[in-house]
């Protein structure tokens, strides 16, 4: 096992603590929860586990785009 492999097998659980202390104090729809998602989706993509990382990051981006509003997410919209 590399490195590589062995840091992202220990973050996972830490970054869903991390979000569970999100959820817990900021609540679901928080950019901090948003924030740990696309943390830990991050780490399951590192890891190979696609399926479970493609919902979390979507979630994501659907609790960013709730958060920060629709022109967060278009680029194309800004002058």
């Amino acid at each position: 096992m590399h490195l590589f492999e062995a840091a992202c097998r220990r973050r996972i659980p830490l970054d869903r603590k991390a979000l569970a202390v999100c959820e817990n104090n900021y609540g679901p729809d928080s950019a901090c929860t948003g924030a740990m998602l696309a943390g830990v989706g991050s780490a399951l993509a590192d890891e190979g586990l696609y399926p479970e990382a493609e919902t979390t990051i979507r979630r994501s981006l659907t609790t960013s785009i709730n958060y920060f509003g629709p022109r967060f997410s278009d680029t194309r919209q800004r002058s």
